[in-house]
């Protein structure tokens, strides 16, 4: 059955971080920082879409571990995807979200970080849809929260300084660029950007690409 669209382009809804299975590994954020917090991803999995990809699990993990099929997700895991590569991490029966690398030389999260949020964003890009009616949080660069409450699908992406960005498709999305700041709504068929630098916020119409839209499918199946 079709999902609700909304795209949203930030950096945190990924959870875990996926790295290349070959070649030399980028600069990532370091799994060791992400300190504990409650865990409820009992259920959480990640399935390859695009090889090579690579599972952190647990967090404490010296060698990481290649998923080349579906597997359950460790919370406070470290997922990355490069070289073109693509997983689609579920947690539970809240989300679906496809991480790549967008622009950036690694897509890197880390699941269930920090408490009460499905994932945290550090860099390339995490398409997602919502799978339940509940209020939701994902973490965008470890500052932004992205706030979903009913079905939406959306896409975000994140840049090294923690400017980040969030496209909605379809749904209701609301985005807290940072702590204490209210919450800013962002409709359907439009995208925030966020500066950190100045703290602007700007809302602004956007257009999807067919490819992003063909994304936003791939993840219905």
């Amino acid at each position: 059955m079709p999902f609700n669209r909304a795209i949203l382009v930030l950096a945190a809804l990924a959870v875990l971080a996926l790295c290349a299975c070959s070649g030399p590994s980028p600069t990532t954020t370091s799994t060791s920082s992400a300190s504990p917090s409650p865990c409820q991803g009992d259920v959480d999995s990640v399935t390859p879409d695009i090889h090579p990809l690579i599972q952190v699990s647990p967090a404490s993990a010296a060698t990481p571990s290649s998923v080349t099929s579906h597997v359950r997700l460790a919370c406070h895991a470290t997922l990355s995807v490069t070289r073109d590569g693509a997983a689609t991490a579920t947690f539970g029966t809240v989300a679906a979200c496809k991480l790549t690398q967008g622009n950036t030389p690694a897509g890197l999260l880390v699941s269930r970080y920090p408490a009460d949020v499905l994932f945290s964003l550090s860099q390339g890009e995490v398409w997602c849809r919502d799978e339940t009616p509940r209020q939701q949080d994902i973490a965008v660069c470890g500052q932004g929260m992205v706030i979903l409450d009913g079905a939406a699908s959306f896409t975000s992406t994140c840049v090294s300084n923690h400017a980040f960005s969030v496209a909605v498709r379809s749904g209701k999305v609301l985005v807290r660029t940072a702590a204490g700041a209210k919450p800013v709504p962002v409709p359907p068929d439009m995208q925030l950007v966020y500066d950190p630098v100045t703290g602007a916020a700007s809302v602004s119409a956007i257009t999807f690409k067919t490819s992003d839209i063909n994304t936003f499918d791939a993840l219905e199946a």
